[in-house]
């Protein structure tokens, strides 16, 4: 993990969604943001039930879980 840091000013002239929050306000922003959110992988809500204990696996559903997780991140690296 790091520590990403930059000058508000600096973010302000770079960041399109932050000139889209100054510019054209609150709910411009929030529809930008909404619009621009990847597709996630059928079984992420599966894979978070997991994560957090609510619901119980077995090895072998796991190993499925974490390697179609896998597979839908490495298909979008090189779109």
């Amino acid at each position: 993990q790091g520590l990403y840091i930059e000058k508000l000013g600096n973010l302000k002239k770079t960041n399109d969604a932050l000139d889209l929050l100054i510019t054209k306000g609150k709910e411009e922003f929030i529809r930008f943001m909404l619009s621009s959110l990847p597709v996630f992988p059928p079984q992420y809500v599966e894979i978070k039930r997991v994560n957090a204990g609510l619901i119980e696996v077995d090895d072998e559903k796991a190993d499925e879980l974490e390697t179609g997780k896998n597979v839908c991140a490495l298909s979008q690296a090189y779109v």
